[in-house]
């Protein structure tokens, strides 16, 4: 079996452990999180593409491990991915690929808060398509 810190993978311009990669998505959730209290006009809470980032290190993240058979896989991230579908909804029937075409697969591609800026921006664009 793999020590799952010591795996690395590209990300970005460069390589991180998938240690970084579930601590970035850890910070990423709760900030998503947080940010359902604020309002679009606050200046410091995320919108869409910002979770679509966060979608994108999650999905790097997946990459790695199923680039590391034998690799095991921390409790850790299964509860940060459980507590992202605690606030989220999924949006299967209208998604998020409506918004960004180029998105690979991955359950948490469809999940959006159910309030707060991002919500409220996903539902505008999703309107507009």
């Amino acid at each position: 079996m793999h020590d799952f810190g010591a795996v690395r993978v590209r990300f970005g311009r460069g390589e991180v452990t998938l240690d970084e990669l579930v601590e970035g998505w850890a910070s990423r959730v709760l900030k998503v999180r947080a940010d359902m209290n604020e309002r679009d006009s606050s200046g410091s809470a995320w919108g869409i593409d910002d979770l679509v980032g966060s979608y994108y290190l999650r999905q790097a993240l997946q990459d790695g491990i199923a680039a590391s058979p034998g690799v095991a896989v921390p409790r850790t991230l299964e509860a940060i991915d459980r507590l992202l579908e605690s606030f989220t909804r999924d949006e299967s029937l209208t998604p998020i690929r409506k918004i960004d075409a180029g998105i690979p697969d991955g359950w948490w591609w469809h999940r959006i808060p159910t309030r707060g800026p991002v919500r409220d921006e996903f539902d505008r664009l999703a309107r507009a398509v």
